[in-house]
């Protein structure tokens, strides 16, 4: 069985939730897991978090528990942001006619 990593498993599922644009508390809501717990497992300092939890989140967000673990190749699109601010569209330029 392979180790987990809990940071890339944190900023998989900060991904995860950013890109369908779901915030923490709202996740919370959906899963029954406490806002703090999840802002905790997304920065990777919840290395206790159970099965269950996971499970449980990866469901909420439409992803594979293997996908969230790091275990097969990410098939829904969740990339790995950087730490910090989340990327926001911005507006294209207007093109001259």
């Amino acid at each position: 069985m392979q180790d987990i990593d809990f940071v890339m498993l944190g900023n998989r599922v900060a991904a995860a939730r950013r890109l369908r644009g779901i915030r923490q508390y709202e996740l919370a809501e959906r899963t029954g897991v406490h806002p703090v717990t999840l802002s905790r497992l997304e920065h990777g300092n919840f290395p206790g978090v159970t099965l269950a939890v996971i499970a449980r989140v990866a469901m909420a967000l439409g992803v594979s528990l293997d996908e969230l673990l790091g275990w097969q190749p990410q098939a829904s699109g969740v990339t790995q942001l950087p730490r910090g601010k989340a990327r926001r569209p911005r507006p294209a330029a207007p093109v001259a006619v």
